[in-house]
């Protein structure tokens, strides 16, 4: 996606692009692309600049959420609970969070 979008900056069609990898600096071309696409960010629409930093954003939020649930995943208990907050949430605003944690430890073990 980032080599189309460089090829496309550049002025070549994705076929043409072949990445390279540079022995001298130990970059590849596409890390150069990267760079050129940063630089050239002040020309692109406000608008454009913000939905790819939301995008970015919440891909790095799910990627950190997988990784957290992995680590934990031979831990027991409710599923959900593995990668949302939202039932802590939801027991906080029904205010039973206590009763519901002694129901899941005698159900999973302390």
């Amino acid at each position: 996606m980032i080599a189309e979008a460089y090829c496309t900056l550049v002025g070549r069609s994705p076929t043409q692009c072949k990445f390279k990898h540079y022995k001298n600096t130990g970059k590849t071309e596409a890390t150069m692309a990267v760079a050129e696409i940063l630089n050239r960010a002040g020309e692109l629409p406000l608008t454009t600049v913000i939905l790819i930093a939301a995008s970015s954003l919440f891909v790095a939020l799910i990627i950190e959420q997988f990784r957290s649930w992995r680590r934990l995943r031979h831990v027991p208990g409710p599923f959900l609970n593995g990668f949302s907050i939202l039932p802590w949430l939801g027991m906080s605003i029904r205010h039973d969070t206590a009763w519901r944690q002694l129901k899941l430890g005698r159900k999973y073990g302390i």
